[in-house]
């Protein structure tokens, strides 16, 4: 991956797969990327329907991104599209696979909801997720919410089978 429209169609084939296609891959950022202030849709949804509250596995992060310690920076999560339940929100909005050697700078993320929120600046929602040697920095996390709000600077929230190492 070595530009903004790779790195969004990425997220847009993760976010719309009807099968788990995208799981077990490998991807690797061969340059840093500036997304210019583009309001990003996360990769990897969180798609829960009649408000069950399983996921759907094949819409998360499953793959491992090999970051080779460049930067993904100047992005803003604000209002994400309409047509994709979001819950989770940052660079991945949800992941159960592997993201190392990476940093996201400069993001602004600003989520009103009355339900459930997970956001951060990489990953708004580990759900046994492996992140390590990873960072963010100058960024802006902001929730609001009825219940379940969960906000970090570089994950929001996570399972306790998540592994984060930094």
């Amino acid at each position: 991956i070595a530009t903004g429209e790779q790195l969004a169609l990425l997220a847009t084939s993760i976010n719309e797969s009807t099968s788990n296609t995208y799981y077990n891959k490998y991807y690797e950022l061969v340059s840093d990327i500036n997304l210019n202030g583009l309001e990003w849709n996360p990769i990897g949804c969180y798609w829960y329907g009649t408000f069950s509250s399983s996921c759907s596995n094949n819409l998360l992060f499953g793959g491992r991104l090999e970051g080779n310690n460049h930067v993904i920076s100047n992005f803003k999560v604000t209002s994400p599209r309409t047509d994709i339940n979001y819950s989770y929100y940052g660079l991945f909005g949800g992941a159960s696979g592997t993201i190392q050697n990476l940093g996201v700078e400069n993001f602004t993320i600003t989520m009103v909801n009355s339900t459930l929120i997970s956001a951060g600046g990489l990953v708004g929602y580990s759900l046994g997720a492996k992140i390590t040697n990873c960072y963010a920095k100058n960024g802006t996390v902001e929730v609001e919410g009825g219940y379940n709000v969960y906000a970090g600077g570089l994950v929001g929230d996570c399972s306790s089978d998540s592994n984060i190492e930094i």
